[in-house]
């Protein structure tokens, strides 16, 4: 995961897959996953402002990131389960 302290953005490691699905279910302008004009993926936060260190930047991407991923997959489960 990299992240660049004058955007105050992380961009998240993960299949292409993935990230579009993430892209696709947050898009709030507290939390969101884009994909940018360099077509890589990023996660930008309102929190992300408020820390100084860029590790600590970092730290809550990841946290943010699992929570995400909990709820992409609770989604998907549910969404197969509708199907079936």
């Amino acid at each position: 995961m990299g992240q660049s302290s004058r955007d105050r953005v992380v961009r998240p490691k993960g299949h292409q897959f993935d990230l579009e699905e993430l892209s696709g279910h947050f898009t709030s302008n507290n939390l969101n996953v884009r994909q940018d004009e360099d077509h890589y993926y990023y996660l930008r936060s309102s929190d992300f402002g408020q820390l100084s260190h860029s590790s600590a930047v970092e730290e809550r991407g990841r946290e943010f990131l699992e929570y995400m991923n909990g709820a992409a997959k609770l989604l998907l489960s549910g969404t197969a389960a509708e199907r079936d």
